[in-house]
């Protein structure tokens, strides 16, 4: 699945860059992107904090309360940023974006505010999904989303006729929204399960099982 996160910037630079203005596109998506790349770091470790503490279904509660509240954290830290005169300070005065790259980056980064909400409920139901040995599905929720998102730069954005940043960070966003809501709709049935035991098989005989003459 983090291959399928990261495939998703190289496949959005290449749609802005058949759009209209691709230079001032995509070096603006860059920029944008480089803000949201930050909370997108903290809520990446978010599964781990599921599959580790959460193990347990008296846990669930506990763990889902922590991810939706860092979730809403972060959210709240971008609206700030994107909502307020705080967006040029930020790109301007501390990024250094040219004002022509600010002025388009700023949408872009509006959309993304909700990423922060669908990536932290990914987190949480693919990390139940997991408990249960079910990786397949979460794989596939990914891949999912990368053909969402290729299916709107490539042919919805040109269809109709939109260009800009903030059709990248559309795109990004509606593919991730469409993740969670896979997450949701696989993981749902896991909350208040335990997690699955993890079979091993063995490879070798033990050491008990070994007569003490072949011992010797």
């Amino acid at each position: 699945t983090q291959f399928f996160l990261a495939a998703g910037l190289p496949l959005t630079n290449a749609g802005l860059l058949r759009l209209p203005e691709p230079e001032r596109s995509v070096a603006a998506f860059r920029v944008s992107m480089s803000i949201i790349m930050v909370t997108m770091a903290a809520l990446a470790t978010l599964r781990q904090v599921v599959l580790v503490m959460g193990a347990h279904p008296r846990d669930h509660r506990r763990v889902r309360n922590f991810v939706f509240a860092v979730s809403c954290a972060l959210t709240v830290i971008l609206a700030l940023i994107s909502f307020t005169p705080l967006s040029h300070a930020v790109l301007q005065g501390g990024i250094g974006a040219p004002p022509l790259i600010a002025e388009a980056a700023v949408p872009a980064l509006q959309i993304f505010v909700a990423v922060p909400l669908f990536m932290g409920a990914r987190q949480f139901y693919s990390g139940l999904t997991m408990h249960q040995h079910r990786t397949v599905l979460v794989a596939l929720a990914a891949g999912a989303r990368l053909l969402l998102m290729a299916a709107l730069l490539f042919v919805g954005a040109p269809a109709a006729g939109l260009f800009g940043a903030w059709v990248g960070s559309m795109a990004r966003t509606a593919s991730m929204a469409s993740e969670s809501a896979a997450a949701y709709a696989i993981g749902r049935r896991y909350v208040g399960m335990p997690a699955m035991p993890r079979q091993w098989r063995e490879t070798a005989p033990s050491a008990a099982a070994i007569p003490s003459k072949e011992l010797d």
